[in-house]
């Protein structure tokens, strides 16, 4: 059944709400989005066609002080996979895969260090950070940095008002119905969520083995550097990057959500990832 729910909440046994939103086909294999930086689950519509296409079902999750998400104030990254697993009791889904773009990528990165195997069936990140902590000078630890969270914020989003793809102006008015949708309960949820991504995980990506890993990223990318991607593939056992030559970060949600959904659901041999697989730099 193909229909479209953006306005749902599930009460958490801690008195929390989650806000969530329904793409695609919801018969199909459940995928959990989980949105970037100054974004909400009304992120989520980008991959609303490639999920009917594919047969997914996009549950997007508004993170807590986010959208329709009560606000906690002194979570931690590490809290997320506790929440993303709750939420997926009250829907009664025994099984579900992630997928997480920019900042959404730190959270799926934590479900993968945290969930079983059992419950998590694949992980993927577009366009996705890697820990400010095995970055260089820690991002001169921005995020215990009121000025500075509140200038990169800002700069987030005129960069992707000022996007030169062309395909970023057809989902202008989804950029911006999400990012106000972001700031429904004022900006400190936001506020909240940088410091949070910019902070200490508190989880080494390296010791996340166990399972496969799925990473998109455009070379143009100007939100995800495609050489901290190919970092993060080499560090994590059973990654595997794909890399879209020339496409920004909005072009590649834009135009490649059927072919990673495809990857993350079913393998190389329905994404083509065998064709895709850089290894020049090896």
């Amino acid at each position: 059944m193909i229909r479209s729910r953006d306005n749902e909440t599930v009460h958490l046994s801690n008195g929390n709400t989650i806000g969530l939103a329904h793409y695609g086909d919801s018969d199909g294999p459940v995928v959990f989005y989980f949105h970037g930086l100054g974004a909400s689950r009304l992120e989520g519509a980008y991959w609303a066609k490639a999920a009917e296409s594919v047969g997914a079902h996009i549950i997007a999750l508004d993170r807590p002080g986010i959208g329709l998400s009560s606000a906690q104030p002194k979570r931690k990254l590490l809290d997320w996979p506790l929440v993303v697993s709750e939420v997926a009791q009250n829907l009664k889904i025994d099984q579900f895969y992630v997928l997480g773009t920019t900042a959404g990528g730190s959270h799926a990165l934590v479900c993968a260090k945290e969930l079983s195997p059992d419950t998590l069936k694949g992980v993927g990140l577009v366009g996705s950070w890697w820990p400010m902590s095995m970055t260089i000078g820690n991002m001169m630890k921005l995020s215990y940095n009121r000025w500075g969270t509140r200038h990169l914020y800002k700069k987030t989003i005129i960069s992707a008002l000022n996007d030169p793809d062309p395909t970023v102006f057809h989902k202008q008015d989804l950029e911006v119905s999400s990012y106000r949708e972001s700031c429904r309960q004022g900006p400190q949820g936001v506020f909240d969520d940088y410091k949070i991504v910019f902070g200490e995980w508190r989880c080494d990506i390296r010791d996340i083995s166990s399972r496969n890993i799925g990473l998109w990223c455009g070379t143009e990318d100007y939100h995800s550097s495609i050489d901290e991607n190919r970092n993060m593939e080499k560090a994590m056992k059973h990654a595997t990057l794909v890399e879209f030559e020339g496409d920004t970060h909005h072009t590649t949600l834009a135009t490649r959500g059927e072919q990673i959904l495809r990857g993350l659901l079913f393998g190389d041999e329905k994404s083509d990832w065998h064709l895709l697989k850089h290894d020049d730099y090896n």
